[in-house]
């Protein structure tokens, strides 16, 4: 199993974490407007993942789900995941340079418990994603434009690299050049530095004829 079926929007987890959080706000500050807001930032977030999936489509496949909602909705949950490896990362708003005017807002005193509740919200939701991989590069716009829009699988790897590992070279057949990140089933799920350090780096044929020997 690639490391494309591990890897996911998310959306649940945020949302679960997002609620708890703005509920605890609810119950401490008794801030309906805060709690609120909290809960919608840190879901809402996530709809830059669009914006990528448009951006890094066929203008023919994007017509085709415009036409067909239904599909679109679908893939989103479900075929998304797939791909999404091997698209280019722009997230727009998955952007801690966010926190600049954020900040001026507050020296400037234009500030309110919404806005307390959205900053709440949007730090949850970057610390969330940062986490795991220990890698700023995936929420600034600031490196992502250094390095040209990375993929989503290249972010993994340069982590990897940082770890010690030979990220073009398989493990199977020792070929050097293009190689694919594979995840075993079974496993601790999630790109902590023990996760990563059970990925497998293969390169095309054998992650191909390790998919064909399990199907």
């Amino acid at each position: 199993m690639g490391l494309e079926s591990h890897v996911s929007m998310d959306i649940y987890k945020h949302a679960a974490v997002s609620f708890t959080v703005s509920a605890l706000l609810l119950i401490i500050f008794k801030k309906v407007q805060m709690s609120i807001a909290c809960l919608l930032t840190g879901i809402l977030i996530d709809f830059d993942h669009l914006f990528d999936y448009f951006v890094n489509r066929e203008l023919g496949d994007k017509l085709g789900y415009l036409r067909h909602p239904r599909k679109l909705l679908k893939f989103l949950l479900n075929e998304y995941n797939k791909t999404r490896p091997a698209y280019k990362v722009y997230k727009p708003l998955h952007s801690i340079e966010l926190l600049f005017p954020v900040a001026l807002l507050y020296a400037f005193r234009v500030w309110s418990e919404i806005a307390t509740g959205m900053l709440i919200g949007f730090g949850l939701h970057l610390i969330m994603d940062i986490l795991p991989l220990g890698h700023i590069g995936s929420i600034s716009t600031i490196y992502k434009v250094n390095k040209r829009f990375p993929r989503g699988a290249d972010i993994v790897k340069r982590r990897l690299s940082r770890m010690g590992r030979d990220v073009n070279e398989c493990q199977f057949c020792g070929a050097r050049g293009e190689t694919v990140l594979h995840k075993h089933r079974g496993w601790y799920a999630g790109f902590t530095r023990r996760g990563l350090g059970k990925m497998m780096i293969l390169c095309p044929d054998c992650h191909d004829r390790m998919n064909d020997e399990k199907h």
